[in-house]
């Protein structure tokens, strides 16, 4: 007899559209995406309907490009990819020579609408900055969205686990 075993998953991911200036999806684009931190890049074509998916990726900071014929090359720089993330970044191209290329220098705000699932990251700022109680870093779990502390002192002093 075999049993399973699943691990958390610590890679990232990057999907989303490509779509021109109209909102018209652009099929066939070239989409890489190039860690800052290692130059590691991993490429993806867009799919018909202008879908790409970049998985797995380690945590880091990101520059991503796409490229068509007929279409301005889009390079976009300030992609920070967390642990276990799961991301959506849309991209639009314009209209123009490839030679040209549009340049986005910001920190684009980085969404999951691929799955329901939430997490946070706990920094070593937080970890210095905030009170804990006890001073147990297992608290820090707590932070995250839909933590809730399930033990709870009973009638006696005792403690149970809530259900």
């Amino acid at each position: 007899m075999s049993t399973s075993a699943f691990a958390q998953n610590t890679d990232a991911s990057l999907s989303g559209s490509v779509l021109d200036s109209t909102g018209a999806a652009i099929p066939q684009v070239k989409i890489t995406l190039t860690n800052d931190d290692t130059r590691l890049s991993q490429s993806v074509v867009s799919s018909d309907s202008g879908n790409f998916v970049l998985t797995p990726l380690p945590p880091g900071h990101y520059t991503v490009s796409a490229e068509r014929d007929g279409f301005r090359r889009h390079v976009q720089s300030g992609i920070l990819l967390t642990v276990a993330q799961k991301a959506t970044l849309n991209l639009t191209l314009q209209v123009g020579n490839a030679s040209e290329i549009v340049s986005v220098n910001s920190t684009p705000e980085m969404i999951n609408a691929t799955s329901p699932d939430l997490s946070t990251i706990v920094d070593a700022r937080a970890i210095q900055e905030l009170p804990l109680n006890g001073r147990d870093p297992s608290t820090l779990v707590l932070l995250a969205p839909g933590m809730t502390n399930g033990l709870r002192l009973g009638p006696a002093g005792d403690e149970f686990l809530s259900r």
